[in-house]
This record gives C-alpha cells, structure tokens and sequence, in this order.
C-alpha cells in the first residue's frame, strides 16, 4: 500500500500508540520508516498535536547524530512520519545483553549524543526524554538521537513529563524543564552506560522521583571503581542538583573533548564475539509519539501514569545485575586514556571547571 508518498514493505515494529514500517520514498528513491497513529491514538487531540509536533521539531534539525524527518503528513484518516530508516541498535540493548560499557566508549556516545542536544537547544528544542533507549548505535560506529516525541519548543513549568529514572530535579519537584534538564538527563545516562543500570534502580517511581528532586547521593565510584577524576568530575558536574550549574550540552562536548581528545573522534568498537548482525531498531524505539504518552505525571490523577495506555516494557529501565565489563584486551584508545598522569587529570579538572 502507498501511504504518504511511500510505499510500504514491512511491519517493523508496533506499540500501543503507533505501528512503523519499512518503505520507499517513490518521490526520492531511498528507504524509510513510516510511523502511522494507531486510530486510538489519533482519536487523542493531545497525542495527535504531540505526534505532528516531534516531526515539526526533528524537522528543523540539521545534525549528523539526530533521526531525520522527511514529512509529517496526513493521508486520508491515516496520521504519517516520515523518517530515515535507521538499522542499529540502542544503547539500553547493548548495555542489557552486554554489561556495562567501556570507559571510551561511553565517553564516545556522550559526546555524540551531546552534539545532538547542543543542535537541538540551539533551536530552542528540549528533548525531555534523554536516556539509553533513545541512543542509537548505527553498524559504522555513530550515533543517533531519536524519540522527540516529549519534546518542547521552550523551557516552561507544567506537567511533570519524562522517565523518572532520568529526570532532573526541577522537572520531578515543579514540572519545569529547560535545556540543562537535558544536561541532567545525560549524565544519567552515562552513570547507567558505567554501571548497567541507572543509579535509583528498584525503586518505586515515587522514590525514584523523591531521590532526584531531594539530591540523594549517587556514588558513581562505588558501582564503577577506578575511573578517575576527570570522568567522576565530569558526572558531578553534568548532575548538579542546581541547573544553574550544569554546563551545556556545547560544554559538554569541548569537556569530553578534553579528557579524551581526537580518541572520541573513532567509532565504538564492537566487543569480542559480538554479533556482527544489525537489527532494525527503529520500530521499537519511535512508537511512543506523543508528550506525556506514558509518562504524563501528574495528569489530574496525582502521580500515576495514565491507566489508558499501559507502559511497553521496552520504556522502563531494566534492573540488571550489576556485573563488570567483560574482560578483554584494552586497545591503544583505552590504554591512552588509563595512562592519563596525576598532573594531566588536574588540568583536566581545571578545564571542566
């Protein structure tokens, strides 16, 4: 069937929200996804809106590490996105099958993904949903950022909206969000990518809400030891509890570039006896399409989740057992950033700050 200009091939992935296929652009020759609303979804004026404004938002980007959008349209009763076709996998999957990821190349997809952020707040974007499962590992080595379903075109104050297990102070106690929320967000993510899991793991999600909002400690050395004062003051200052604090996602970007240099630069390497084999991760990872879809906190029912549509499993962080990367040769990168002197991690401290 021809939907949107494009004809679809092949189911690659279904949520409670949207379906999303693989298909031809007939008009520019190359594949893509196609993420149609389910009818449901369509019928919901909030999710509807939310749908055509992550493909407004995505659409105004330019940048090597963030999904493309080709057109939002509507064909018929059908609600349609039309994205580049992304084959890879995410972050979350590697690190759930695999453990927790090297130090280079977690410093590598950061950087990546804050050249994402650092495009996307330049026009005025907030992601609000920055987290693992939303990193894509492309076969070649790069990175993309996908999912602006949670999206907002400024900072402001209302529903409490995003993934409690990444969500800044400011968003849990007040709703507020900005983009040094996304700051937070990320160094979330890079505690998770270190350790396997994010750090207030099996918890409720009030707890979980509760920890974020009060500042509770989070010990990056205890569930990662040995690695180093750049990259423990790097988590710090990605996690202030004050925003005000929290450099940008551009800062972030020159601070990795400090304490790992032109290393960031190559691409991820696979590990010993990976499977070489990529999978579409695209239908799994940009089914929820709208603000708030699951997340939604505070909807004129307290702090729940809305009861319509339940949570997919895919969206929650897994709780892991925490196990050490496997062992392996370290290459030339790891080596390089392990021989770092006393003097040399000052100066980096003294560059981040």
């Amino acid at each position: 069937r021809e939907v949107a200009r494009c004809v679809l091939e092949a189911s690659i992935g279904g949520g409670a929200t949207a379906v999303v296929y693989r298909g031809r652009h007939t008009g520019l020759g190359i594949p893509v996804a196609v993420k149609i609303l389910r009818p449901k979804a369509a019928a919901d004026p909030v999710l509807l809106e939310s749908f055509r404004r992550e493909g407004r938002a995505i659409a105004r980007l330019d940048d090597e590490n963030v999904l493309k959008v080709y057109d939002v349209a509507d064909d018929g009763d059908l609600h349609c996105m039309v994205m580049e076709l992304l084959e890879g996998e995410s972050v979350l999957d590697r690190v759930t099958e695999q453990g927790p990821l090297r130090v280079i190349d977690t410093l590598r997809i950061l950087r990546q993904v804050a050249m994402g952020l650092s495009a996307a707040h330049a026009q005025g974007i907030v992601h609000r949903d920055v987290k693992p499962a939303n990193f894509v590992l492309l076969p070649n080595g790069s990175l993309k950022l996908v999912d602006f379903g949670l999206a907002a075109e400024q900072a402001a104050t209302g529903k409490r909206v995003g993934t409690p297990h990444y969500m800044a102070p400011e968003t849990c106690a007040t709703g507020h969000f900005e983009p040094a929320s996304d700051v937070y967000s990320l160094g979330i993510a890079m505690y998770h990518m270190l350790v396997g899991q994010p750090p207030h793991a099996g918890r409720s999600m009030e707890e979980i809400l509760r920890a974020h909002r009060d500042g509770a400690p989070m010990d990056l050395e205890a569930g990662r030891p040995g690695l180093g004062a750049p990259v423990h003051r790097l988590f710090e200052t990605l996690t202030a509890h004050d925003a005000a604090k929290r450099p940008t996602a551009t800062d972030v970007v020159a601070h990795l570039d400090r304490i790992g240099g032109k290393r960031l630069l190559r691409p991820l390497r696979r590990r010993s006896g990976e499977n070489v084999g990529v999978r579409v991760a695209v239908g799994v990872l940009l089914l929820v399409a709208a603000a708030g879809a699951w997340w939604f906190l505070g909807r004129d029912r307290g702090d729940t989740a809305p009861e319509a549509e339940p949570v997919p499993r895919a969206e929650a962080p897994p709780v892991v057992e925490v196990r050490p990367p496997e062992p392996e040769p370290p290459d030339e990168d790891e080596l390089a950033l392990i021989a770092q002197t006393e003097a040399e991690a000052e100066a980096l401290l003294r560059g981040v700050e």
